[in-house]
């Protein structure tokens, strides 16, 4: 299977931190803030109210794919819904848990793919 060997569409935290409140491509609705919780770790951050979404306008080509990465932690992480809507094909979503289920104490970043 053919993937592509540059994105068509990337919203790199690193890259986009210090381009502006507003950024193309990206829509808000809610609390959504740009910012390094720790130094050099960027990341979308919501702090609520619930339902508070962030859209990202994708591009894909003909064998779809999208990989979505998002912390994990152990205390005061809260889940969020990635979800997918296309024009060709059925919308698709999927939980990314917040908090781990293991017992460790370790905030790490964590990955999944969709299409």
């Amino acid at each position: 299977m053919r993937v592509c060997r540059q994105p068509r569409a990337l919203y790199d935290a690193s890259r986009l931190l210090g381009a502006g409140a507003a950024i193309p491509g990206v829509a808000i609705r809610g609390n959504w803030t740009l910012r390094e919780e720790r130094r050099g770790k960027p990341a979308w951050v919501s702090e609520g109210p619930g339902g508070s979404t962030i859209a990202f306008d994708l591009r894909f080509g003909a064998a779809p794919r999208a990989v979505v990465s998002w912390v994990q932690g152990y205390e005061g992480f809260g889940d969020a819904t990635a979800g997918f809507v296309g024009n060709q094909h059925p919308e698709y979503s999927v939980l990314l848990r917040g908090t781990r289920s293991d017992a460790a104490r370790v905030t790490q970043a964590r990955s999944g793919l969709g299409a």
